[in-house]
């Protein structure tokens, strides 16, 4: 978590993979993004068995 950014509202990712959000930090510097569990708490799991997005629905 960022401890000072330029603007005062943190941008929450809705993503629970730490990984990501370190990624999307690095992108984004100087700005305090977040993940939505930080906001929430854990989210579900998502089954995701389907071969393309239009199964998926």
């Amino acid at each position: 978590m960022a401890s000072q950014s330029m603007f005062n509202v943190p941008i929450y990712v809705v993503t629970s993979n730490a990984g990501k959000v370190q990624e999307i930090q690095t992108i984004l510097q100087g700005y305090d993004v977040r993940s939505v569990t930080d906001l929430i708490g854990p989210l579900p799991d998502i089954v995701e068995d389907g071969n393309t997005f239009e199964k998926m629905r």
